[in-house]
């Protein structure tokens, strides 16, 4: 990826992550790719949370998910949904459908490349905005799994 793409991409992401901080829009279960945080914060989180839960003769429920090749997994649609919900204005969301889509992919094997394929969802791996599109898409799914009162 050109440099220039890369040095825009980064001036996106970090006003993206101070819109996103700023006005409190991202889960607090959400540690992942976010500033401060780390997975040591939130296995902290889940052990207090476990403990307290125990403590209080509650029963406790621990719940896993297996989120591999999850950025692939993006529906473009579903993410500039979200985006609109929150709040991103629609020079925003027009950036965001251009960066997404009429995307191509071919692969450089044995000195050759094979036949492109046209990517139809995901978030584009090893970019800069990748995983913070993927936490705004994910972001809701904590309050769904309270909503279930599992």
């Amino acid at each position: 990826v050109p440099t220039v793409s890369k040095v825009l991409e980064r001036l996106i992401h970090s006003q993206m992550i101070i819109f996103l901080e700023r006005n409190n829009l991202l889960s607090e279960c959400q540690h992942g790719f976010r500033p401060k945080r780390s997975t040591v914060a939130a296995t902290q989180a889940l052990i207090t949370n476990c403990f307290e839960g125990l403590e209080a003769k509650r029963s406790v429920l621990f719940r896993s998910y297996d989120m591999s090749k999850a950025f692939d997994t993006v529906t473009h649609d579903v993410l500039l949904d979200k985006l609109y919900f929150y709040s991103f204005d629609s020079v925003a969301i027009s950036f965001f459908r251009s960066y997404l889509e009429n995307r191509w992919q071919s692969v450089y094997l044995n000195g050759s490349f094979s036949n492109s394929l046209q990517i139809v969802q995901g978030v584009p791996q090893g970019s800069i905005l990748g995983p913070t599109l993927f936490i705004i898409y994910i972001n809701d799914l904590p309050s769904n799994i309270m909503e279930q009162h599992v």
